[in-house]
């Protein structure tokens, strides 16, 4: 469950990049580079926030993913839009971060086999949503 609510946003992005830049010059790859260099960058750095407790993070990730959609739907600018796409990726990447932690720390394989199966099934149902 907690794969499919992580990839749902990212997916649909992705799907809808065309109307993001609607109206514009701007090819549809920055979109796609606002959802993956944020979250790349994050990833890097991501060994100075391992001290941060794992509940904190889950929700420092979905306050990050919901304030991100919310600027790329009802900011009617193409700089706020994309700073919204950028909020989703540093969502997605913290929450992927802390998930895949606590899957190896914690839990079992089937948690990391049940998180890649959510993953898959997310962008499925991030591309119907937009659809």
């Amino acid at each position: 469950m907690l794969g499919v609510t992580l990839v749902i946003p990212f997916i649909t992005f992705v799907c809808a990049a065309e109307d993001v830049l609607a109206g514009t010059d701007k090819p549809t790859g920055l979109v796609i580079i606002s959802l993956t260099a944020p979250s790349c960058v994050l990833k890097i750095v991501s060994l100075c926030f391992q001290q941060v407790s794992h509940v904190a993070r889950i929700f420092l990730a979905s306050g990050f993913m919901l304030v991100g959609q919310l600027c790329a739907v009802f900011i009617p600018n193409l700089g706020g839009r994309f700073a919204g796409i950028c909020l989703v990726s540093v969502g997605t990447g913290i929450g992927e971060l802390s998930l895949l932690m606590q899957a190896a720390k914690e839990l079992e394989e089937i948690a990391l086999c049940s998180f890649v199966v959510g993953t898959g099934v997310g962008g499925v149902l991030g591309a119907l949503s937009y659809v």
